[in-house]
């Protein structure tokens, strides 16, 4: 009789963890949730992303060792909606097929003005 033990990969573990945060984020009445500054750069990309799929304002704040990632509900919106989407299915969105291209990412470097930072993932 064999045995099959499953692992996760670390990634899909980290993303979980960030998913659960978000979820709990989105369902709380908070209007921001800042990210711990000791975030890696997979870590960072993973929230930027995240926040897009779920509708958020996704930024870097901050300089140095304090910089971190700040997620915003939009502004103007009880949280209802995403409230709404957050309830229907009880998960974080995910990705749809609006990947970019490495091309296409390296382009959005070149739209920000100076001192501006453009999301890899997004583009904002």
């Amino acid at each position: 009789m064999s045995t099959t033990v499953t692992t996760e990969e670390p990634e899909d573990v980290r993303r979980a963890e960030f998913e659960l945060i978000i979820v709990k984020f989105l369902k709380s009445k908070d209007q921001q949730y800042n990210f711990s500054s000791e975030l890696n750069s997979y870590e960072r990309r993973l929230v930027h992303e995240l926040g897009e799929e779920n509708m958020l304002v996704h930024e870097s704040v901050g300089e140095g060792k304090h910089r971190h990632i700040m997620l915003k509900k939009p502004g103007g919106n009880s949280g209802k909606d995403i409230n709404n989407k957050v309830n229907s299915t009880n998960a974080v969105a995910v990705a749809d097929a609006t990947e970019k291209t490495e091309d296409e990412k390296e382009n959005l470097v070149s739209v920000a003005g100076p001192g501006q930072v453009v999301c890899s993932s997004c583009g904002r």
